[in-house]
């Protein structure tokens, strides 16, 4: 089982170190996946994610993006179908690094 938090912030203005915050918020959750850590960090949101490898255990690394890096995501869950629904997006032009279920 994953571990997923996030931190969001109105003030775009804020004196809250985000990259600070999320490793530390991050580190809690180091039971609930031990094997890797990731983040994201902006101006006002910050995401964090701790690993369980399951599947694609070398490629699965979180947070990932899209193909052009405008869309980011930390996830913990199961996708069943993911397969299918990977080669149907494939058909649409997406392109995919992971073999993951993210």
């Amino acid at each position: 089982m994953c571990g997923i938090c996030g931190y969001y912030t109105y003030n775009r203005e804020t004196t809250v170190n985000l990259s600070s915050l999320i490793k530390k918020m991050t580190d809690t959750l180091t039971h609930r996946g031990p094997d890797d850590e990731g983040y994201f960090c902006s101006k006002n949101v910050a995401l964090g994610h701790r690993r369980l490898s399951i599947i694609d255990l070398k490629g699965g690394k979180q947070p990932i993006y899209n193909e052009d890096k405008t869309k980011v995501i930390v996830f913990n869950g199961e996708i069943y179908n993911y397969k299918e629904i990977q080669k149907h997006l494939k058909t649409k032009g997406h392109c995919f690094k992971t073999n993951s279920d993210t």
